[in-house]
């Protein structure tokens, strides 16, 4: 039984709870009676379980919660048709308090104090005797015990989030190596199921081989990639999870899958994880540099590109972009369009002349695609 405060429940059918309660409008008693809820009860009078908020609006005086009513508790049932005329249904129950004004919840101290004020008191799994119980019965937990919204304040969180930093890709311009360090092998002999598997999935076991400048340790974790070629431009790589060393032998290294960005695979390379560079409250702020640059490529192929996906622009730490940056790309060749926003994109990783940058935002999917004009608009102080 969901259970809501400070909202409105509207029934549309007539006339208004105000006359249902008046006496000789439609009012009945009712004597509760082993098993029964307040969801039977209104099934029975009032046609529909959903409309249990009515009953329980109408004995607040007596109900403390509406999931525990006691065995002889006489009941008030409103909106009944007795045959004299009266109602038959509601149309209204304000639950909660009072209707409160629309507040600006831009801020996060506004909405804080809004969440502060209405707090939500969850009512907690009805008990079932062991006797009736069947495999499907919740038995109540701690964490059922506590319910609740937590708006996390821009003090206590990085520019972005660990995760998109390490998922994010990286140019590997024609002629230069790829600095990889090794590869998975294959799964370990006792999670191989199948023929020719080679999928890996979160908390499995792989072997790792390793190139000789590549020697591991216990509790190393390695980045997972894998690279596609694009024209003229190199090949672009893209992580697909992390993996932690557990054993090492002479021949190589048993290691865990500890995260996953993207299909794993036996046979994608191993680089060194990048360190995470930004803390905590630091965040892009406006700024009159200017900083242009264009989408060279995007790390996966698709037809249209939306918020969460990477892609590759041909400016980097040397003109002075820094992790977090915020761009905006710009169109350039549509009338309608000329000079407006199309998409907000935020810098996560850095070459000397490429950087990477996440969509965070996009207005016009279509526009989103190599080529793009972008320009810094917020940076890192």
């Amino acid at each position: 039984m969901i259970r809501a405060t400070a909202v409105v429940v509207a029934i549309l059918l007539v006339p208004a709870i105000s006359e249902a309660q008046q006496p000789g409008a439609g009012e009945r008693t009712h004597v509760v009676e082993s098993g029964e809820t307040l969801d039977a009860i209104a099934r029975e009078y009032l046609g529909s379980a959903s409309d249990w908020r009515v009953i329980f609006e109408a004995n607040r005086d007596r109900i403390q919660n509406p999931d525990r009513i006691e065995v002889g508790m006489t009941l008030t049932i409103p909106g009944v048709d007795t045959g004299d005329g009266g109602p038959s249904r509601v149309t209204a129950v304000q639950v909660g308090g009072p209707e409160r004004p629309p507040q600006d919840l831009d801020s996060y101290e506004t909405r804080r104090e809004l969440l502060e004020s209405s707090r939500f008191e969850p009512s907690g799994v009805p008990e079932v005797p062991v006797s009736t119980r069947t495999v499907f019965y919740d038995m109540p937990t701690p964490a059922d015990e506590v319910s609740m919204v937590v708006f996390q304040s821009p003090e206590l969180a990085p520019a972005l989030p660990p995760g998109v930093f390490q998922a994010a890709g990286w140019l590997i311009p024609p002629g230069e190596s790829d600095a990889s360090l090794g590869e998975i092998e294959a799964l370990t002999v006792d999670q191989v199921v199948g023929p020719g598997r080679d999928a890996l999935q979160l908390h499995e076991m792989v072997q790792l081989r390793f190139d000789a400048q590549g020697r591991p340790q216990v509790g190393d974790e390695f980045l997972v990639y894998t690279s596609r070629a694009i024209e003229d431009l190199g090949r672009v790589a893209a992580p697909t999870g992390l993996v932690r060393v557990e054993q090492v032998g002479e021949e190589g290294a048993v290691a865990q899958v500890v995260d996953g960005f993207g299909p794993l695979r036996v046979g994608h390379r191993l680089a060194r994880p990048r360190t995470f560079p930004l803390e905590v409250g630091v965040h892009p702020i406006e700024s009159d540099v200017r900083i242009e640059g264009r989408v060279l490529a995007f790390q996966q192929s698709k037809e249209l590109h939306i918020p969460g996906d990477y892609a590759i622009i041909d400016v980097g730490s040397g003109a002075g972009l820094a992790i977090g940056d915020e761009m905006i790309g710009l169109a350039e060749d549509a009338d309608d369009w000329t000079g407006r926003e199309l998409a907000r994109f935020q810098v996560v990783g850095l070459q000397g002349e490429y950087a990477t940058v996440v969509i965070v935002q996009v207005r016009n999917p279509v526009a989103v695609r190599p080529g793009l004009r972008l320009v810094t608009d917020r940076k890192m102080p």
